[in-house]
């Protein structure tokens, strides 16, 4: 994947997106013209043809994910979800305690003075960063079925190369990881980073292709201290054995609405999801390599209808593919759901085959009025449909 390329695509539409809230009648009135104004509907496999057939990209030569073995699950798991935390709302953290950096001095000389803590940020403010993670304190592994349950896995790390010293510091995640048996798997749980002037605090959740070759995390994380008021919203990629992550999100001011009800246990969801045409990013590009076709930062738009009005909604899916030379692809990129309520920030990965069918797993993190909680979904697709299929459920993060 052509990291630079994602980051300047999703930059510019976090810039180009203006403010991020809006009166609650506004809201209102643009998710009942979108219900009672429906966009054209395609199939699935139309809308990847039209998509195809309309771009006019700038060769690219992305890398290739590594591929970690077994041995490193637990280890490449816990980095991912502490970035993916990071990435959700974290940032690149630093290993704990006062470890010296390669060839560096631990800490600022002691003439330096202590620098000032930023001022909360009024608007939205793009940032992007590196995490590494160092030591892992491996938890419990419980074997259900053909799950390998892993609870109570701590994960300190350290950010890196980042401009804004509000999401500078050690970050602590304890982390949840289910493993199936092709070693791809969904983590969940909680992450703190203790930065200069405060702290952010919040809920991360993410996913691993099989053969744990792709990271992807989502997170959402408030300030207190210096940055009360304020939430780091973010998603990180890990492409290499899960140490080291780019993590790109946005600092943001809260939204207004308070977080609803506290959910127990999962609520089960069901729904479609209307879409209409595919268009490329502002860096979206396509090469072959090898016979694939290669296509990065492409984005639709769709309109969720759910049994739940809390995931229902108007929707931006980022995606990314390898199409082979038979039409099958890999599916994969980012998705976010906007209604009054709240957002649901999240990752994706699918699978088109030879005939048309679809098939998507997301999971999501909720900010705003669904702080707390996530949402994952599955999504199928027969090639003759018009509609995506979704069930799914919202669940508390922990």
């Amino acid at each position: 994947m052509n990291r630079e390329n994602d980051f300047d695509a999703q930059l510019t539409r976090w810039l180009e997106d203006g403010p991020v809230t809006a009166p609650d009648r506004a809201i209102a009135a643009a998710i009942d013209h979108a219900r009672t104004h429906p966009r054209r509907r395609f199939s699935t496999a139309a809308l990847w043809r039209r998509a195809m057939d309309s771009m006019h990209l700038t060769p690219v030569t992305p890398g290739r994910a590594g591929h970690a073995g077994r041995s490193l699950a637990v280890a490449i798991v816990a980095v991912v979800v502490v970035a993916a935390a990071i990435m959700s709302g974290v940032v690149m953290l630093g290993r704990a305690g006062n470890e010296p950096a390669p060839g560096g001095v631990v800490g600022p000389a002691a003439s330096a003075s202590p620098r000032p803590a930023p001022s909360p940020t009024p608007s939205p403010v793009a940032v992007r960063t590196t995490q590494t993670c160092g030591e892992i304190d491996v938890p419990t592994e419980t074997q259900v079925g053909a799950i390998d349950q892993v609870r109570g896995l701590v994960m300190e790390c350290r950010l890196a190369d980042t401009a804004d010293a509000r999401i500078q510091g050690t970050a602590t995640a304890h982390i949840s990881i289910d493993i199936n048996a092709d070693q791809s798997a969904e983590y969940w749980g909680t992450e703190v980073i203790a930065a200069d002037g405060g702290a952010w605090t919040g809920f991360f959740t993410g996913i691993i292709d099989p053969g744990y070759t792709t990271h992807r995390g989502a997170g959402v994380l408030t300030g207190t201290g210096a940055y009360a008021g304020l939430q780091f919203r973010s998603t990180s990629t890990s492409s290499d054995t899960g140490s080291t992550w780019d993590v790109i999100g946005v600092i943001e001011p809260l939204p207004a609405v308070q977080p609803g009800a506290p959910v127990a246990s999962s609520l089960a969801v069901s729904g479609t999801a209307q879409c209409s045409d595919t268009q490329l990013g502002t860096h979206g590009s396509t090469t072959t390599v090898g016979g694939v076709q290669q296509t990065r930062n492409a984005y639709v738009s769709c309109y969720e209808y759910a049994t739940d009005d809390r995931v229902s909604g108007a929707s931006t899916r980022n995606f990314n593919s390898d199409t082979r030379p038979d039409g099958s692809a890999d599916w994969w990129g980012t998705s976010e759901i906007t209604n009054a309520g709240g957002r649901w920030l999240g990752v994706w990965r699918g699978a088109l085959d030879a005939h048309g069918n679809l098939t998507i797993a997301w999971t999501s993190i909720g900010s705003g009025g669904y702080a707390g909680l996530r949402y994952r979904a599955n999504v199928v697709s027969p090639s003759d449909a018009t509609d995506l299929t979704v069930t799914g459920t919202i669940e508390p993060v922990g």
